[in-house]
């Protein structure tokens, strides 16, 4: 590769990115769409899937609202069996919030819409294509796990998943 085209590979790859972006919004709009939930208890249940159980005054400092907005909120959730609440040990008024199957499900679902069958998605793809793309994804999450822990040293945890399976594509 040369000097020079290394700036149209970047700039290539910001467009297909910006439409990779659009096409995977559409999706999990869709499949938002398709819950009958609010924005707003998506968030929740996010956060609950991204933070783990939390404390309800916790969920409320989180979501940037009032301990009556998120009381209803987790009512409702509550209600269609997304999370549920229990009572903490030594603390009478507190309650801790966990995401149920459930609810671990619809958040995969959303945010798992645009990729619903990899064999879909990359039936066309060449064997060189898909090796490539391995490959791409593989030094993208090098790199995104290298930025996040310069920005939080000690703080950024791989999350589950992000290792690829040694023997598989060009690095093997």
């Amino acid at each position: 590769m040369t000097e020079a085209s290394r700036p149209q590979l970047l700039a290539a790859l910001s467009a297909c990115l910006a439409d990779l972006e659009t096409s995977t919004l559409r999706s999990q709009m869709v499949a938002m769409a398709s819950r009958p939930m609010t924005a707003q208890q998506l968030r929740v249940i996010g956060l609950l899937a991204l933070e783990g159980s939390q404390r309800t005054n916790a969920v409320a400092k989180l979501l940037g609202v009032s301990a009556a907005t998120t009381t209803g909120l987790l009512d409702r959730l509550e209600n269609i069996g997304l999370v549920i609440r229990q009572s903490v040990a030594g603390d009478a008024r507190g309650r801790l919030v966990t995401l149920t199957e459930a609810g671990r499900r619809v958040v995969r679902d959303v945010l798992r819409a645009p990729f619903i069958s990899i064999d879909l998605i990359t039936q066309g793809l060449t064997d060189d294509e898909l090796a490539g793309l391995v490959s791409g994804i593989r030094g993208i999450l090098r790199e995104q796990t290298a930025a996040a822990e310069e920005a939080a040293p000690g703080q950024f945890q791989t999350p589950p998943g992000t290792v690829v399976s040694p023997g598989v594509g060009p690095e093997a």
